[in-house]
């Protein structure tokens, strides 16, 4: 009778003990399948693969939605324009991710004027491939008092209107019973911006700083709050010739979502005195 009974809380145990061991192995086995199906997940989401490599979010999936932004880069160290002058500026950007700067993907044209020392209008387009091209305009406002000193600090305000066409960056992953999967050029955008920037001029260099905010709307998309700050070097060759280079952050809003990235940029911009080239110009000996 012991015998038996003994035998019995054996087996007892030993399908106790193999209760346990499987409930650990399967325990084991769901984990690692969920590590492998997330990994995968990531992999055909991850910032290689993905087109706008701002908007991973493996917690949203790939299938994310947002309006372009008006401006993808900045202007640079605040008061280069004075009464009369026209400038040329092309600037390009890229984000610099975990695993190293990314290649530079925006880029930036833009005309400036001087009407006045204090005021300039200017106007341009940013692009991104196969993201958004967008057009805007507006006026710049610029303090800065002591400008005819060497070293002296200025201050600006921009304002401006865009419109274009762009977003839905990652259509391509989006399934299409859940949403609108026309692509960026089907898409007329919209949207306003402004930003302030206040820099240190020192003879030939600069220091400065900007933050901008920017509010877009596209056909079919919801509307996008782009936010971005970014310090930065100027340097000035022969009063005629400024190169830049920055670096600082961006950020995309929408309604359920938010995004932040590093970001880096490289500008060159030229200026010319128009007054002094029509006087120039006009002073010419006229051929006989």
């Amino acid at each position: 009778m012991h015998g038996r009974s003994s035998a019995r809380v054996g087996g007892s145990r030993a399908r106790l003990g193999a209760r346990g061991l499987s409930r650990r192995s399967f325990a084991r086995s769901f984990a690692r399948s969920f590590a492998r199906s997330f990994a995968r997940s990531f992999a055909r989401c991850s910032f290689a693969r993905c087109s706008f490599a701002l908007l991973l979010a493996p917690l949203a999936g790939c299938s994310l939605a947002f309006s372009p932004p008006i401006q993808s880069t900045h202007y640079g160290a605040p008061e280069r324009l004075r009464e009369g002058e026209l400038e040329l500026q092309g600037a390009t950007s890229g984000f610099a991710l975990s695993d190293g700067a990314d290649a530079p993907r925006y880029g930036q044209a833009r005309i400036g004027y001087g009407v006045r020392d204090w005021i300039s209008v200017e106007g341009g387009g940013t692009f991104a491939h196969k993201l958004w091209a967008m057009g805007y305009a507006g006026p710049r406002l610029t303090l800065s008092p002591n400008r005819d000193n060497s070293i002296h600090a200025a201050a600006d305000l921009e304002l401006g209107f865009g419109l274009g066409a762009g977003g839905s960056a990652i259509a391509e992953y989006v399934d299409p019973a859940r949403g609108d999967t026309r692509p960026w050029n089907k898409r007329l955008a919209f949207g306003g911006y402004t930003g302030i920037g206040i820099g240190l001029h020192i003879h030939w260099f600069a220091m400065f700083g900007r933050l901008r905010l920017q509010v877009s709307a596209a056909d079919g998309l919801p509307t996008t709050m782009w936010t971005s700050g970014v310090g930065g070097l100027q340097f000035r060759i022969k009063d005629t010739v400024d190169l830049y280079l920055a670096g600082g952050y961006f950020n995309m809003a929408v309604h359920d979502y938010t995004q932040y990235a590093a970001l880096y940029e490289l500008g060159v911009a030229v200026h010319f005195d128009v007054e002094a080239l029509m006087a120039k110009r006009s002073r010419r000996p006229r051929a006989r």
